[in-house]
């Protein structure tokens, strides 16, 4: 049996759409007002039509006009149709005493669609029209230590080896993948196994089936050892393929704590290549992802 011995990993952290989407813009309405009836023109608008109602709470209603000196521009609405918004806004003015005068100049301009959760995002965004910023970077910026690494590298070579020594014994394998599940508080292997479809001619028996198998297996002392094994919410899996969204699917229901992988699974890939369903906010749990990359 060889040994797969790798050096040195790099990785990256598989995020929600939120922090990697580029900028796209939407059109609102906007107006030019006196300062001094800022305050009156902002109630208004905030009881008729609210920022968070029209789904751009992310950004900021007022700044400091660039077309026309000593006014700020506000936003109305998002409707494309200004004739309309403007005499519903006048008419709103007339009722609470405010002289039309005050504002003038409806137009459309464009502001970013979506709330910035990255400070690159914010920084470019903002550009376009000012944003209010909510830091996200606990998130965005995941930082796997030292150890983490090693542990990684160590894993990851055991799921290699195992697959291709699984290769060497099943050539026609087609499925050669493997799976390790490890306990991050004693690095202690909890299970490690290979796909078996092939093998057993059973379609379910992919490599981490196999594995939350004999981790159920151990809680319910079905294999002669110890069935003292905490819930598997910190565990972390290695291997050498994406799994598919099955297989991801029972990893949200075992409470699977972090995930590593190294290639991609264009078919059926549960966590890159189809669906990101470890960051689905429908479902009621959900981990860190890492695609893993061998440096030559």
């Amino acid at each position: 049996m060889s040994e797969i011995r790798i050096k040195e990993i790099e990785y990256e952290p598989l995020l929600a759409i939120e922090f990697t989407r580029p900028l796209e813009t939407i059109d609102i309405c906007v107006a030019s007002i006196e300062p001094k009836k800022t305050n009156d023109i902002l109630k208004i608008l905030s009881s008729k039509l609210s920022m968070v109602e029209m789904n751009i709470g992310h950004l900021k209603r007022i700044k400091k006009s660039e077309k026309h000196e000593k006014m700020l521009d506000v936003i109305i609405n998002t409707s494309t149709d200004m004739e309309k918004t403007e005499k519903s806004l006048k008419e709103l003015l007339k009722n609470a005493n405010i002289n039309e005068d005050v504002i003038k100049d409806f137009r459309m301009c464009k502001a970013s669609k979506y709330p910035a959760f990255t400070k690159d995002q914010f920084n470019e965004w903002k550009n376009v029209w000012p944003m209010i910023f909510k830091d996200h970077d606990s998130q965005h910026n995941i930082k796997l230590s030292d150890k983490d690494l090693e542990n990684a590298k160590k894993w990851l070579s055991i799921a290699l080896d195992r697959a291709e020594e699984d290769k060497r014994q099943v050539p026609e394998n087609k499925y050669n993948n493997c799976a390790v599940i490890v306990d991050p508080a004693s690095s202690e292997v909890l299970a490690i196994e290979t796909d078996n479809r092939i093998k057993c001619n059973h379609p379910l028996k992919h490599s981490v089936m196999e594995c939350i198998k004999t981790i159920s297996d151990i809680h319910n002392g079905n294999n002669g050892k110890n069935s003292e094994i905490d819930d598997q919410a910190s565990k972390r899996r290695k291997l050498n393929s994406e799994p598919c969204i099955m297989c991801c699917m029972a990893l949200v229901h075992s409470r699977i704590g972090r995930i590593f992988f190294l290639e991609k699974n264009e078919l059926d890939g549960g966590l890159e290549s189809i669906h990101q369903i470890h960051i689905q906010p429908e479902l009621n749990h959900h981990f860190q992802v890492f695609k893993i990359s061998i440096k030559q």
